[in-house]
């Protein structure tokens, strides 16, 4: 097979602008080999450091993951009951998270309290510890002019607006 004009090294790359065509041998290369060191080098740097961005990342997601998964099942054994769906709110900074009934579900009736547990602690047998929590009225959001009922640590930091139940409309 006979390579056709449009494949000859000096046409293939007509096609380019002139400033991406490949120089010509016989000039050399204008960056030198000390600069390509330089340039090899930082790229080289440049990739570790993403490299070890991205398992850090990696490896907090898992945590994470690993967290929310035990604050659901900790949820599920404190409340005696089965709930697939269950709203979890980590704080940015610390161990400390919140578990609710979500509001609009199919398990939770539309009259229905949700209650919410304040969980901190290490993971052990797939479980963590239980701080305390509060209810919310039903249709409400997690906020603090909702909230009644503290027990344990919400109680003690004031984490609820209400001393008592809302009336239900």
């Amino acid at each position: 097979m006979s390579a056709t004009t449009a494949d000859t090294p000096g046409n293939r790359w007509s096609r380019l602008p002139r400033w991406a065509q490949p120089r010509p041998e016989a000039h050399g290369d204008p960056a030198g080999r000390d600069l390509r060191g330089i340039e090899t080098a930082l790229l080289i740097i440049l990739g570790l450091v993403l490299a070890v961005a991205v398992v850090h990342d990696v490896v907090l997601q898992v945590r994470l993951n690993t967290r929310e998964s035990a604050d659901r099942t900790t949820w599920r054994a404190y409340e005696h009951r089965y709930v697939k769906v269950l709203d979890v709110r980590t704080l940015e900074h610390g161990t400390i998270d919140f578990v609710c009934l979500p509001s609009l579900t199919k398990t939770a009736a539309e009259r229905e309290i949700r209650p919410c547990l304040m969980i901190s602690g290490p993971i052990v047998n797939g479980h963590r510890t239980v701080d305390g929590g509060y209810f919310i009225p039903p249709k409400r959001a997690d906020r603090y002019q909702y909230r009644y009922g503290c027990f344990g640590l919400p109680a003690q930091r004031q984490l609820c607006g209400l001393r008592s139940p809302p009336a239900l409309t």
